[in-house]
């Protein structure tokens, strides 16, 4: 039986809600990726790491997968490039919200995202907190690539500045697991980072952890000239499915986990009024 949301009929989706069904609301860009990934990449890994973590957890979670929020928000150094199909912030903030609080109206209260684009984040945040605010729901928010974990590390090959997470070693590695197919490796591109430093690493995996967390545009710091952080002449599908399997055995934990949030939340304080 299908899990996607848009294959269901009206009575299913309501069958579903009374159940407490968990959406899955997978979240990418349309954007340049080098000249060796296609612009859909983003879309690729939400939609795939999706569909791998539905397929495992729905006999014991009841799961339904939303369609791909295809597009989002980049900065104008992203658009050098062909390739970007952007929204404004507020757009995604609009678009993205205006969705949830419909699926809550409808009944739904657990929500995952699954974002694979790294400039959406904050504006999803910001979708959260507010849904959280307004209607007392928690959703919670992820990026698939991070969802790897600390294991991820051994499987990279590639040296410092060479896991930048745009059309990287990491990134190029997961899109040869999922759609070989669209993939050019003979024009994938040694783009290490170059400009890293104790308070930005540029690196998934540091060798020396970030002294404090800060924020810095990548794209400025870098400069790339070919659209790609990091090394992607040295991504392989053997490594793309073994991080893929990292990444879906800790999004089965995250989704057990989350289902049943409030059977371990410690009560509410009371509120003294002064």
């Amino acid at each position: 039986m299908s899990f996607y949301f848009e294959d269901q009929t009206s009575p299913q989706i309501g069958d579903y809600a009374r159940r407490n069904a968990l959406i899955i609301i997978p979240v990418g860009m349309i954007e340049q990726h080098g000249p060796h990934l296609p612009v859909s990449t983003d879309n690729i890994i939400a939609r795939g790491v999706a569909r791998l973590l539905a397929e495992r957890i729905q006999d014991e979670i009841p799961t339904l997968v939303m369609p791909c929020v295809f597009t989002g928000y980049n900065g104008e150094n992203v658009n050098l490039w062909p390739g970007s199909a952007k929204v404004l912030p507020e757009t995604l903030y609009h678009y993205v919200f205006d969705m949830c609080e419909a699926l809550i109206k409808g009944g739904f209260k657990k929500i995952m995202f699954i974002n694979s684009h790294g400039q959406n984040p904050a504006i999803l945040e910001l979708v959260s907190r507010r849904l959280t605010d307004l209607h007392g729901v928690i959703p919670v928010l992820t990026f698939a690539m991070g969802m790897i974990g600390k294991e991820g590390a051994a499987i990279r090959t590639s040296a410092q500045g060479g896991a930048g997470t745009h059309a990287c070693e990491i990134e190029t590695s997961l899109v040869l697991a999922l759609k070989p197919e669209l993939v050019d490796m003979s024009l994938a591109p040694n783009s290490t980072c170059r400009y890293r430093s104790p308070f930005h690493p540029a690196d998934m995996y540091p060798e020396e952890p970030a002294k404090a967390k800060v924020y810095m545009s990548m794209w400025e710091l870098q400069r790339t000239d070919t659209g790609v952080l990091g090394d992607a002449s040295a991504a392989t599908a053997e490594k793309g499915k073994l991080w893929l399997d990292l990444i879906i055995n800790n999004y089965v934990d995250l989704a057990h986990e989350y289902y049943h949030l409030e059977e371990n939340l410690p009560p509410l304080r009371q509120v003294i009024s002064y």
